[in-house]
């Protein structure tokens, strides 16, 4: 079992190392790009495509197990047991019904904050073929705009630098800061050259 854990994880530490500069750095981008370290070793329940393997293998054993309360509820006979099974997977698919819509109603706002930014740098004069540059939440607003995105990288020519509740990098300063109005993530801010 021991073998298998640092198999698993040597990959995954030579690539930290080679791409990050450490395990420590590579943590604390993913914790940058997930909203903290939490995201990283709590998985909150809005975010189970991490554990779909985890999923898949539980699958079967739960199906062995429920297929044995049935078994059991149809050779005894026992209406309490088929009520109380029906009335739990109702409930936890009526709980599934629910996350889902919260989740789809959520992300379709943090959609319309891309349009948003989008709007407001093209009010301006930020148009493709263009260069955003922040972090890697820029990258769905880039593609929304039609430009590129670029971490803050000057040597890139960035149209433009989108932050949200940040600073500007050095090179960018004395740049023109407009704020985006009406966002469903407040703090969003379009940062161009005078």
């Amino acid at each position: 079992m021991v073998a298998g854990l640092v198999a698993g994880a040597l990959p995954w530490v030579v690539e930290a190392e080679v791409r990050f500069g450490g395990v420590r750095n590579r943590l604390a981008e993913a914790g940058d790009v997930q909203g903290g370290l939490g995201a990283v070793f709590l998985v909150p329940y809005a975010a189970p495509r991490f554990l779909l393997p985890a999923y898949a293998l539980l699958a079967l054993p739960a199906a062995v197990g429920l297929l044995a309360v049935i078994h059991r509820a149809r050779t005894r006979r026992s209406l309490p047991t088929a009520a109380v099974l029906a009335l739990a997977l109702l409930g936890h698919w009526g709980l599934q019904a629910d996350l889902v819509h919260t989740h789809a109603s959520i992300q379709q706002r943090a959609r319309g904050d891309w349009v948003r930014i989008a709007s407001v740098l093209r009010e301006h004069g930020v148009h493709p073929p263009c260069v955003l540059a922040g972090n890697r939440s820029t990258i769905p607003i880039a593609h929304t705009a039609g430009c590129t995105v670029t971490e803050t990288d000057p040597s890139a020519h960035p149209s433009a630098v989108v932050l949200r509740e940040g600073k500007p990098p050095r090179w960018a300063r004395d740049w023109q800061r407009f704020p985006v109005p009406d966002t469903y993530n407040p703090g969003w801010t379009v940062v161009v050259p005078r």
